[in-house]
């Protein structure tokens, strides 16, 4: 997770505009739709002619090229480094490599210093990356060094079998330390029996070989083991003879060329198929670009791969800009601006996140009335974001365990009528009786629409929030690109969200002790909720089985209810404000017509020091504390699906009272949609609980 800390480069100094004077329409500031929308197609060249920095574009025919960095070694040569990475930048000899490197790094002769920059120019589907010597490669290397005498021709295999018998655990510390050189290892054999034996210095290379050979990490997946270990310990400059005799050994780092890893997701993504007149659509991975913004886009090239093995690649793009600062409304080129004002085949995922510590957070919030706080700069994007209503996914951050609280998200974009909040679930099989559990990530921070399962680089897991909210913008890309000319954005986002998992467990409060269910519960419309989860973790399987079988029932529908979108100043005559005994300020907003919920978007406008916790009630009887967030503004699915009726009002109330510019924007559908057809036969089905539920494992167990 990349992160920005919240409440720096706070924007002061602006006035507030009022939400009603961005809507047009009447009744009052309504706007609602029956028809089919109508998308406005754009490509990447479009998106570079207006200003977007598009970076690391594939192109169909032959792979790009790039340039990986390598530090060289104290007194290392141009032509030595030529040798080594001869194959890796595929030249026959090593003339050809030295004159490639000659061109890259302008130095032609000489030894180099010490972590001297040398660009090595490579396909992009390859990496040089320094890896960390791991106590499991000494667990491979006992696997390669005794597998014959194990009965087993897989090194993986021989390796799994050797730490089941010696009850070897990577999570725990002193089970890492039976790995060392020199300790003693029982090897399973063939006839049954345990052999003890020695960890050999040798064993970490072997072992490093055996598991780049075994997951085809390396460059040349195909490559036997004799070639990476020869070509390893030259990069590093070692001697194989003394690696292989344990007189020399990686200590801390070995420096590799790799293939570009394929990223995998903990929950299988089948490819979607062919479905309808498919339309085009484009996933951008947005943020600054670095590092961590490549690693994302690599991870939504590899998802758009097994969603869709013959689809074009071209359409999965990296975006070089900032979408979460405040500055400019967060949006900096005019390519941006341009695709907030009328909906476009484009999906955005960013993976860039403010870190939070609550009782910093909640002191720098007061700190910001609604005259200067962070909340203009979101108001003033509000009207381009109801105009194009772009879909962005945003990661929620990774910070829950260090004390996030209940802060969520909030920055221009995520605001979106179609801006989602993405957490992360996955397997923690270091608890005993859980190995194939899913799991709220205890990182995981508050505010999530919906989870989805950590992503896997071979064999190491990536923490954090960035990956999951890669693959879930990718797999809603290829859902509008499948289903998008028979369902609308809002109701494919509906079949995402309630045919989400519950059965996930969370981490123990105290850390230590087993695990307990993830408590859910339900809303007025029977929609599951977790605080740090939204509706569960996304099933794929199950989405696209609900999406089918909706384009089945709206076949059947004349006229299904549309889009509706609704403005209810609070502290005006839309709104009925008083003051109970308790103490409670309550604003009701009364809806005009029959609405299934959709996002709902509050701008909680509050005096400087009087911000306080605001509590929603839905007219089912649906209540929440909306999470805190530093802007003032939070946008949630929570009380999506629930049914209002003409007349009913929504609740919302504070300790403290709101200021003049306090609103409520509500999305959702028109009464006989698809949406609620669905939520029916899901309840039907058992999918869907009863509404007003608190669930657990024991009563929801799937």
């Amino acid at each position: 997770m990349k992160k920005q800390v919240a409440g720096r480069a706070l924007f002061a100094g602006t006035a507030i505009l009022s939400l009603g004077m961005i809507f047009q329409a009447v009744d009052p500031a309504t706007v609602s739709s029956q028809e089919q929308e109508k998308t406005v197609s754009i490509s990447a060249s479009f998106l570079k002619a207006h200003g977007a920095k598009i970076w690391d574009v594939p192109v169909e025919k032959e792979m790009a090229m790039k340039e990986e960095v390598y530090m060289a070694r104290e007194g290392e040569t141009l032509a030595g480094i030529a040798a080594n990475f001869k194959g890796m930048m595929e030249k026959e000899t090593d003339a050809e490599a030295l004159q490639t490197l000659i061109g890259a790094n302008k130095v032609q002769s000489g030894p180099l210093k010490a972590r001297q920059e040398i660009h090595i120019p490579v396909r992009a589907d390859k990496t040089i990356q320094t890896v960390q010597v791991f106590p499991g490669f000494r667990l491979w290397g006992l696997g390669r060094r005794f597998m014959d005498k194990m009965g087993v021709s897989d090194v993986s295999a021989a390796k799994d079998s050797i730490r089941k018998a010696n009850n070897i655990d990577f999570i725990k510390e002193e089970n890492v330390d039976l790995l060392e050189k020199g300790r003693k290892v029982k090897i399973p054999l063939a006839d049954g029996t345990l052999e003890t034996v020695t960890v050999e210095a040798s064993d970490a290379f072997r072992g490093y070989v055996s598991y780049v050979q075994a997951n085809k990490a390396y460059y040349k997946p195909d490559a036997s083991a004799e070639r990476i270990a020869a070509e390893v310990a030259a990069l590093n400059g070692w001697d194989l003879a003394k690696l292989a005799s344990g007189e020399q050994e990686p200590v801390d780092t070995i420096v590799t060329g790799l293939a570009l890893p394929i990223a995998a997701n903990e929950v299988d993504m089948d490819p979607l198929g062919a479905g309808g007149d498919r339309l085009k659509f484009y996933h951008v991975t947005i943020e600054r670009k670095d590092g961590h913004a490549e690693r994302m886009y690599r991870i939504a090239q590899a998802a758009a791969a097994a969603l869709d093995p013959d689809g074009d690649t071209k359409r999965v793009l990296a975006w070089d800009e900032d979408i979460i600062s405040f500055q400019n409304a967060g949006m900096e080129s005019s390519a941006l601006r341009k695709l907030m004002r009328e909906p476009a085949n484009v999906v955005f995922s960013n993976s860039a996140a403010f870190e939070f510590h609550e009782s910093a957070t909640d002191a720098e919030r007061q700190k910001y009335g609604p005259a200067d706080s962070l909340m203009a700069n979101i108001v003033r994007a509000l009207p381009l974001l109801e105009a194009g209503r772009p879909a962005v996914f945003g990661a929620a951050g990774d910070w829950y365990v260090e004390g996030s609280g209940p802060y969520a998200q909030s920055y221009p974009l995520i605001h979106s009528p179609r801006g989602y909040i993405v957490g992360a679930s996955g397997k923690f099989p270091f608890f005993e009786g859980h190995k194939n559990d899913l799991f709220v990530a205890d990182f995981t921070q508050a505010g999530a629409d919906v989870c989805v399962p950590q992503t896997l680089l071979k064999d190491k897991k990536l923490e954090g929030t960035s990956a999951p909210t890669q693959v879930m913008g990718v797999f809603y890309a290829k859902l509008m690109e499948k289903y998008g000319n028979r369902l609308s954005p809002e109701e494919i986002i509906a079949a995402v969200l309630m045919t989400a998992r519950r059965d996930l467990y969370e981490f123990p409060a105290d850390g230590e002790g087993q695990p307990k269910p993830a408590i859910f519960k339900t809303n007025g419309g029977a929609l599951p909720y977790h605080p740090r989860c939204g509706a569960g973790s996304m099933d794929p399987d199950r989405t696209v089985k609900a999406l089918d079988r909706m384009v089945e029932m709206k076949a059947e529908m004349e006229r299904p209810g549309g889009y509706f979108a609704q403005i209810f100043p609070l502290n005006d005559a839309v709104s009925v404000k008083e003051k109970r005994k308790d103490g409670q300020y309550v604003y009701r907003a009364m809806l005009p017509r029959n609405v299934t919920l959709g996002k709902m978007i509050f701008v909680l406008a509050q005096e400087s020091g009087q911000h306080a916790d605001v509590k929603v009630r839905t007219p089912a009887g649906f209540e929440m504390i909306l999470p805190r967030t530093i802007t003032g503004v939070v946008s949630t699915m929570v009380m999506a699906y629930e049914d209002i009726p003409t007349g009913a009002s929504i609740e919302v109330s504070s300790s403290q009272p709101f200021a003049q510019g306090a609103e409520i924007i509500v999305h959702g559908l028109e009464d006989g949609n698809i949406v609620q057809k669905l939520r029916d036969e899901l309840r039907a089905n058992g999918i869907l609980p009863q509404p007003l539920k608190i669930l657990d494992l024991p009563a929801f167990n799937r």
